[in-house]
């Protein structure tokens, strides 16, 4: 207890309210509230006693203050940790009820309407198997019998501008021998990329109507005139010019040889190829259970080559070396 009476160091009141502050702020709250109400009753001075009770009432502020923060706090944890629970266990919300029904129930409308077949000849009403007819028709037509044409098979796929295309790939090197499309329009064009007189960029069309190939023109052959054979770089051309590159004396092969038998029994490395896509060639350096750092791809409408890191969403860096190199030393055609 603070004896309040006066004295040579105290003021007319009676309180040493320094020493009265310094002694509470060392006290916990409910301490300093039980000290404030004892000197309060002892206190017989009515001065003294409205300080005591001003002092009581802050720290009480103080305190709800306190407690309505720790309440906020526990509200939003609370929310928080509600809002967490209903995302994991996969709850609907209320309010986006009405909306994820819509949304269901189109996906439903557009599984009825899209067949579950060939859905990517629908937007030329072709199936993959009569586009291949098509284009097998328009070929027949064009080369009949000739011994000029090598054996091919064709493979139908979508391209970036949504338009059906036909590759003619040879079965013995793989390699493309002709580029056919079914225009927006319907209409079946040839690449002029692989046709004699016509600039690569152009397309020459075949036929307005399937099945009909009768406006198509027949090739006359010179006898003296080389097979039919993919202009610019060849794909096995590519990794034989990219092991000379490397100065590598290791085995060229497909990626097919590669996979079913040299990677059993081999224990060196070899060059292996094969398409990227149909317009990019890709090759590598690969060794029997090691795994592959980098990959190299040529692009044939660039005519660049280029080096990847084989990792996922690797992106390709222009290599100028191997680039020049394919440039001065490829086969002219």
């Amino acid at each position: 207890m603070i004896d309040y009476k006066d004295d040579e160091s105290t003021n007319s009141q009676g309180i040493d309210y320094e020493r009265l502050a310094m002694i509470i702020s060392q006290k916990k709250t409910r301490d300093k509230k039980s000290l404030l109400k004892l000197e309060m009753a002892l206190a017989s001075d009515r001065t003294v006693k409205k300080a005591l009770q001003n002092m009581l009432t802050g720290i009480e502020k103080e305190e709800r203050r306190k407690k309505i923060i720790a309440a906020l706090v526990c509200l939003v944890v609370l929310l928080g940790g509600a809002y967490y629970f209903i995302m994991k266990q996969g709850i609907s919300l209320p309010s986006f009820k009405k909306e994820s029904e819509k949304v269901v129930a189109k996906q439903k409308k557009d599984k009825k309407t899209v067949p579950p077949k060939e859905k990517e000849v629908k937007k030329v009403q072709l199936s993959e198997s009569q586009v291949k007819k098509w284009v097998t028709l328009a070929l027949e037509k064009q080369y009949g019998t000739s011994s000029n044409v090598p054996e091919y098979e064709l493979k139908v796929h979508v391209g970036e501008d949504s338009l059906l295309y036909v590759d003619m790939i040879s079965t013995r090197t793989t390699n493309k021998i002709g580029v056919f499309r079914v225009n927006a329009k319907g209409k079946l064009e040839e690449s002029g990329k692989y046709l004699e007189g016509v600039q690569k960029d152009n397309w020459v069309a075949l036929s307005s109507n399937y099945p009909d190939v009768s406006k198509v023109k027949t090739v006359e052959f010179d006898v003296n005139a080389k097979p039919l054979e993919e202009e610019g770089l060849q794909i096995e051309e590519f990794a034989s010019l990219f092991a000379a590159w490397r100065k590598s004396d290791a085995p060229i092969m497909p990626l097919s040889q590669f996979s079913d038998d040299f990677s059993k029994n081999a224990d060196g490395s070899a060059i292996v190829y094969n398409f990227r896509d149909s317009n990019t060639l890709q090759v590598s350096e690969n060794k029997p259970d090691q795994l592959l750092n980098y990959f190299y791809t040529y692009d044939m409408d660039e005519e660049k080559a280029y080096q990847w890191e084989n990792k996922a969403e690797a992106k390709k860096e222009f290599s100028p070396e191997l680039t020049d190199y394919i440039k001065t030393n490829q086969k002219k055609n």
